[in-house]
């Protein structure tokens, strides 16, 4: 079974992490793009069809940066590229491993500073009531969409939208 899919009642199906870049605001997309290593950042925008321009003044490389990457957001949310949608999640998510540590802290799972080889599969098992505790312990400390990713990155259930 590849990355982008969970198994279902036998059957697989894909992981709608589109949906979770869908979510959350510009904002976060822009923080979670410029966190990924320059080289995904070329792959993922010729992916996305969208060229960089390089005519002009140095003085105008912000905006048609900024331009860049509003066209790469809005191309995320027409296209269902899940595996490019997960790949950009999962490497914000390693950069918000102070998050992640609590989170494992919380469910009692042995990490070295949000990392584990451990199973995450007790985060899928939580009620609504531990679902909705985890969620409000980590929101005390961070970013409400960075949470709001995260549980839904690990499939947890019963979860508020940000």
């Amino acid at each position: 079974m590849s990355d982008t899919e969970i198994a279902q009642e036998g059957k697989k199906e894909l992981v709608p992490y589109c949906e979770f870049i869908r979510a959350v605001s510009y904002e976060k997309f822009l923080e979670i793009y410029t966190l990924a290593p320059r080289k995904s950042r070329a792959i993922i925008a010729k992916r996305v069809g969208v060229k960089k321009k390089t005519k002009g003044f140095i003085s105008g490389m912000k905006d048609r940066n900024d331009k860049l990457v509003h066209d790469i957001y809005d191309s995320m949310l027409e296209h269902n590229d899940h595996q490019l949608a997960e790949q950009l999640i999962r490497n914000f998510l390693y950069n918000k491993r102070p998050m992640l540590k609590v989170a494992l802290d919380y469910m009692h799972i042995p990490n070295d500073d949000g990392l584990t080889e451990g199973e995450l599969d007790a985060f899928e098992k939580l009620s609504a009531e531990e679902a909705a505790k985890l969620q409000a312990t980590l929101k005390a400390d961070f970013p409400a969409e960075d949470v709001y990713l995260y549980l839904r990155f690990l499939n947890v259930p019963h979860i508020d939208a940000i």
